[in-house]
C-alpha cells in the first residue's frame, strides 16, 4: 500500500512540473532581446524652417527631434527621445510593403521639452517588420484625432517627417 502511495505522489509531482513547464513555455513572449552593441538609433531633427536633417538636434533649443531604436515586437513601442517645442502626439504606423507608412497603431501625447516614453498600441507589432514613427500636432483636447485637428508635422517641402525602425525576428524555440 505504501509503494502505491509513493508512486502516485511521484506521478502527481511529475505531472505538476510538466504542467508548470508547459505553462511557462506557452505564456513566455516569443521575442529576442536587443543586443547592447550594434543597435542603431534613428533620429530625425526638424529645423525651424521646416527642413529636416539626420542626426541629433545639435543643441538648438527650438529644434524638434525624434529618436527610435530597433526593438522587439510587442504591444508598445519605446521612444528613446523626443524633443518638442510644444505639446504634440507621437504616432506609430505599420509599414506597407512599398516602404511607406500604413495604418496608425497607436499614439501618445508628449509635453514640450525632451522626454522618453512608450506608445501603447491598439494592435501588437509583428517580428521582422518595418514600422514608422511620426509627430502630429495637438489641438489641445488630449484626444488623438488623426483625421481631425491633429495633423502630421511636415517638412519644408511638404513631406511627412518619419523615423523608421525594425522589429527583431523571433527567437527559435
Amino acid at each position: 500500500m505504501r509503494m502505491k502511495n509513493n508512486r502516485e505522489t511521484l506521478i502527481f509531482v511529475a505531472g505538476l512540473l510538466i504542467g508548470l513547464l508547459g505553462g511557462y513555455l506557452f505564456f513566455t513572449p516569443n521575442t529576442v532581446d536587443a543586443p547592447d552593441s550594434g543597435t542603431q538609433d534613428r533620429t530625425e531633427a526638424i529645423e525651424e524652417d521646416g527642413s529636416t536633417k539626420a542626426g541629433t538636434a545639435g543643441g538648438q533649443e527650438d529644434a524638434i527631434s525624434l529618436t527610435v531604436s530597433d526593438q522587439s515586437s510587442g504591444t508598445s513601442v519605446a521612444i528613446k527621445s523626443v524633443t518638442l517645442n510644444e505639446q504634440a502626439w507621437v504616432a506609430v504606423m505599420e509599414g506597407r510593403g512599398d516602404g511607406k507608412p500604413g495604418n496608425i497603431l497607436g499614439a501618445q501625447l508628449f509635453d514640450k521639452g525632451t522626454a522618453s516614453g512608450t506608445v501603447e498600441l491598439l494592435r501588437r507589432t509583428t517580428p521582422a517588420r518595418t514600422y514608422f514613427v511620426a509627430i502630429y500636432t495637438s489641438d489641445g483636447d488630449r484626444t488623438f484625432e488623426f483625421k481631425g485637428d491633429d495633423t502630421p508635422l511636415l517638412s519644408a517641402d511638404g513631406e511627412l517627417i518619419l523615423v523608421e525602425f525594425q522589429t527583431y525576428p523571433t527567437s527559435p524555440r
